[in-house]
């Protein structure tokens, strides 16, 4: 038990030192590599997860970015072997290729509409509709607007 403790406040002395020595919000990639490669060495599994790649702000909605992030990711996946990434995004072609030599698994239109039709049904059903067809109407251009989404 004595050495669980210390082995957990050893990392977070670790994290510690990270976080007070990177105190600006805006870091560099290769900053932000050696960051990683640097919490690794303390911990037996590091998970990093990035969500809406495709929905970059607009000064990094160039190619290069998207790029450039994910070069970094894959060369700190080969050089980490406890390093799980996951990425979350519409697959926007460049993104997709870039990932594919990674394990990939899709996350598509085809499999959420089931759970978003679902979603929308039980939202319309705890309203009450004067006119059905007005329903079925909101219900439909719902499910086509969300497609899939």
């Amino acid at each position: 038990m004595r050495k669980l403790k210390s082995s957990s406040h050893e990392r977070r002395c670790v994290l510690n030192n990270i976080k007070d020595s990177h105190q600006t919000a805006h870091q560099s990639i290769d900053t932000l590599q050696t960051i990683v490669k640097d919490i690794s060495k303390n911990f037996q599994r590091i998970v990093i997860v990035i969500d809406g790649l495709d929905e970059l702000p607009s000064h990094l909605k160039d190619l290069r970015a998207t790029t450039q992030i994910l070069d970094a990711l894959s060369r700190l996946h080969r050089d980490i072997p406890n390093l799980y990434v996951a990425v979350f995004c519409q697959d926007t072609g460049n993104i997709g290729a870039q990932l594919k030599p990674d394990v990939e698994i899709p996350c598509t239109a085809s499999h959420l509409a089931p759970d978003i039709e679902e979603y929308i049904n039980s939202e319309l059903n705890t309203r009450t509709w004067s006119d059905p067809h007005l329903k079925n109407e909101v219900r439909e251009n719902l499910i086509q607007g969300a497609d899939g989404m």
